[in-house]
């Protein structure tokens, strides 16, 4: 296939560049209100004449799609999740690649850049010149072919080699040279690129580590310098040596290193490209709600019944609904809105509703699926089935029960779950999902399909006895609940005198925190427990021929803690994706000797299966001390939730005390729990409590609930499963019930926020960059564009149409004259990996289509 031609032209003013990218790069995103600001045409610098085989130059404004290490991740995820071999991985992957340029063409991208495959190849490598089985080559083909001009890179910004990576550099440039050259031949003409992409941010290097301990590092500049110079005398003037540049001030000192530091780099540049990137935020808000935005008697909870927006349906974490019975027994569905608006409150509408039978708004037994409900409908044709449901049963009536799920089209109710004649009773009941695959043949669904289970536990009068049983239940292809335990008995899985008080579900049995390749199954199941601290499995038990059946304990093991207000299920969520079971553990806030002071007991059967015979492992932590002067039996509630930003990535411990004026406080741990570390070695598990009351982040809150830490909900789109608590009454505003979401929405208006830097950044990158050098260049902006993030964690939400707008266009208006566009193998980083890989590494190919356009 020939290459077609692209437009070719002129760019004198910014008209032009606004009109390329707003017909071209935001089709589909509304354009913000117009708002005052200066066309800084008279600093747009040189047009830059790329050199092109079909003609001597084109003028281009460049809107570069930078691979980064898309192939190697989609690589390592055929590897880990598809056991192929790696020339059928790397084919796959690029495959995958092939199909995503074609959509960027599509919607106005015109380059892309391929690095990391000339990057990670060795001197001697390079050394042999160019073949048409190097990865680069391949991928250079595809992006050619799809039409797209090519952009090479491959500098390493490494000098561990004691040579500043020269012997590296050099081989690189004679590999472009040849690869360019007549001698090279390719199926779409001689091997053409535009440019050159050269180091990652060797300005904040020749700065020093931080910019508040700056020293020169001549190094940086010598090499820089050198290579461009290279690239001139090998390749010729004619093709542009650009590389990423971050410094734009100095946070510490007097000096102002930057004005002669951002001329002394981009003096050696044909392109600078500026990656300073906007909205980082360091401060979130705490929203509540009152009785007007969410009606609650008693019952109140999160879980995903309502399918996300199709724009996050791919990339993102799903998310959350909160659902809610008021008063007059009605059941309500709300959802969360403008959670990434930058001018507008996070808000609640609600979306649900339906009268619940009267024998279901008293006595009731309830369950819902947890955090990890979400979308398991078919990626490639997008349609939604989520795997969330809430279940409501009369405990003195088996026979009455309701279902709320959405059923691919809308959230529905089923009514009566089928049970078996003779029933007197029902026990308890817990929402889950089957074991979870680690990898899909097709391709076009998420790793991770399991579907909704419910389990129902009740009383059977056989004859004149009294016998407890338990169900399974799953939907079928009509989206009514039938049951599916195939055990023994018609009745059920058969429990004896065996009496539960409460179920729980989770993956309490992986092998290890990540999975191994190839295998499809981890194990999840339910734990039944009953008043005096015995507790039974319920699991699908394999059987030849790839068939399953659910099975439980034979007998009750014994020994677990009690499951009460303080006890509650902790999910090591870190290196695990939304959709993905994870590594759960059992846990309580629990007395020791000193009444001053408590412990973390956790149960686990980490590298085990769920067994008949195999008791949990039960661990505990170093004893932690209560915060003031409350003792153990002031503590009321017990939780952890995942945490936006702070000390690290797992969950941080909250405990609510009673102070013994009708009101309680939430604590908060001061770091995260290594759920994983503490399984292996209890002992390394050290907890402390924030006794400080100031600041946003700063703990107590005053509830007026006795135990007001209600559940843990996906407030924002995001590719972790960031889980802010939900907590009743964190201000006392008479007797109006309220709601809150600490960490629940971001804060636009904080002056940490660093929109109003973004311009500011780019006026000094033309005043002491473009307009003080001699040389003829021009700047180009590094855009990302998967979402804001904050301090020691990424977010990575799902950023609003006037934020991304705004990261698009606000460059060009300042002078800018190309966009690098990066997101695509940010969007890799949000899945399970496997052993080798280190968690959280890949994903899978349906998640890579969040790259911006």
């Amino acid at each position: 296939m020939s290459v077609r031609p692209l437009s070719r032209f002129a760019l004198d003013g910014v008209a032009a560049v606004c009109l390329l990218v707003v017909t071209s790069v935001f089709l589909g995103l509304a354009l913000c209100p117009s708002a005052s600001g200066t066309n800084f045409y008279d600093r747009h610098g040189e047009n830059f004449f790329y050199i092109d085989s079909e003609s001597d130059t084109v003028v281009l404004f460049p809107v570069v799609w930078d691979l980064r290490d898309a192939l190697r991740f989609l690589r390592d995820y055929y590897i880990d999740y598809s056991g192929v071999v790696e020339s059928l991985a790397v084919d796959s992957g690029i495959a995958d690649i092939d199909e995503f340029l074609e959509d960027a063409y599509a919607h106005g991208v015109n380059v892309a850049m391929s690095r990391w495959e000339l990057q990670q190849m060795d001197t001697t490598e390079l050394q042999a010149g160019p073949s048409t089985s190097d990865w680069f080559i391949e991928l250079a083909e595809v992006i050619r072919t799809d039409s797209l001009h090519l952009m090479a890179g491959g500098f390493r910004s490494d000098t561990t080699d004691g040579e500043w990576g020269y012997p590296h550099h050099e081989a690189l440039i004679e590999y472009l040279s040849e690869y360019r050259g007549s001698a090279f031949d390719t199926t779409v003409g001689p091997g053409e690129f535009i440019g050159i992409l050269g180091f990652d941010e060797p300005d904040g290097r020749f700065e020093g580590a931080g910019r508040d301990t700056c020293e020169y590092n001549w190094g940086w500049y010598t090499v820089v310098d050198s290579c461009r110079s290279m690239v001139i005398s090998e390749l010729g003037a004619g093709t542009p040596f650009a590389t990423f540049l971050t410094r734009w001030d100095t946070q510490k000192g007097d000096s102002l290193w930057y004005q002669s530091t951002i001329p002394l780099f981009c003096g050696t540049l044909d392109a600078p490209v500026w990656d300073y990137y906007p909205a980082k935020t360091t401060h979130l808000d705490n929203p509540t709600f009152d009785s007007n935005d969410i009606e609650f008697d008693e019952i109140l909870g999160a879980t995903d019944l309502y399918p996300s927006d199709s724009v996050g349906y791919y990339a993102y974490a799903s998310q959350d609904e909160l659902f809610a019975v008021d008063d007059e027994g009605t059941f309500r569905v709300y959802a969360f809105r403008n959670e990434t608006s930058l001018t507008e409150d996070l808000d609640l509408d609600s979306i649900y509703g339906n009268a619940l039978p009267n024998a279901l708004q008293s006595g009731v037994i309830w369950a819902a699926s947890d955090f990890r409900a979400t979308d398991v409908g078919n990626r490639g044709t997008g349609t939604h089935v989520l795997n969330g449901a809430v279940v409501f049963l009369d405990a003195d009536n088996p026979y009455v029960s309701r279902v709320f799920h959405y059923d691919g089209s809308s959230i529905t109710s089923f009514d009566s779950l089928p049970m078996p004649s003779n029933c007197t009773e029902v026990f308890a009941a817990c929402v889950g999902e089957y074991d979870y695959p680690v990898h899909h043949s097709s391709h076009t669904g998420l790793i991770g399909h399991g579907d909704v289970r419910i389990l129902v536990c009740f009383e059977h009068k056989d004859q004149m006895n009294d016998y407890n049983y338990v169900r399974i239940y799953e939907r079928d292809s009509s989206g009514d609940f039938v049951d599916c335990t195939s055990g023994s008995s018609a009745t059920g899985l058969y429990l004896g005198g065996f009496t539960p008080t409460g179920a729980v579900w989770g993956a309490f049995w992986p092998d290890d925190n990540c999975w191994p390749a190839g295998t499809s199954e981890v194990h999840s199941g339910f734990i039944l427990y009953d008043s005096d601290g015995d507790y039974r499995f319920v699991w699908e038990e394999s059987l030849p021929l790839s068939r399953y059946k659910w099975v439980v304990s034979d007998t009750a093991h014994e020994g677990l803690f009690d499951m009460d207000d303080l006890a509650f299920v902790a999910r090591r969520s870190r290196g695990f994706p939304h959709y993905t079971s994870g590594a759960d553990y059992l846990c309580r806030v629990s007395a020791v000797q000193s009444q001053s002071q408590a412990m973390l007991e956790l149960a686990t059967g980490l590298e085990y299966e769920p067994s008949h015979d195999e008791d949990l492992d039960i661990l505990e932590s170093a004893a932690f001390t209560l915060p003031g002067s409350s003792t153990y039996s002031d503590v009321n509630d017990a939780d952890v939730m995942r945490r936006y930003r702070g000390p690290g990535q797992d969950e941080v411990l909250l405990i609510s005390i009673d102070d013994a004026s009708g009101r309680s406080k939430v604590y908060m741990s001061t770091t995260w729990i290594d759920f994983k570390a503490a399984a292996s070695s209890s002992d390394t598990l050290v907890i402390a409590l924030d006794t400080e009351e100031q600041g946003w982040m700063d703990y107590p809150w005053e509830a007026t609930a006795s135990s007001p830490l209600v559940a843990g909900s996906r407030v924002n789109l995001a590719r972790t499963p960031y889980r802010p608590i939900l907590l009743i009454d964190p201000y006392v505003v008479g007797e109006t019930p309220v709601l809150g979401v600490p960490q629940g929405h971001l804060d636009p208006s904080s002056s940490t926020d660093l929109y109003e830097d973004y311009s500011v950044s780019l006026d000094t990158m033309f005043v002491y960059g473009i307009d003080s050098t001699t040389i003829e260049n021009c700047l180009c902006k590094n855009v990302r564009c998967t979402g804001r993030h904050c301090e020691f964690t990424q977010l990575d939400f799902y950023p609003s149409e006037d934020s991304l707008l705004y990261q698009f266009t606000c460059p060009i208006v300042h002078g800018a004259r190309g966009l690098f566009i990066r997101a695509l193998d940010l969007s890799m980083m949000s899945g399970n990996a496997g052993p080798g890989s280190g968690s959280g590494g890949f994903s899978c190919p349906s998640v890579l289509l969040n790259w911006g356009p």
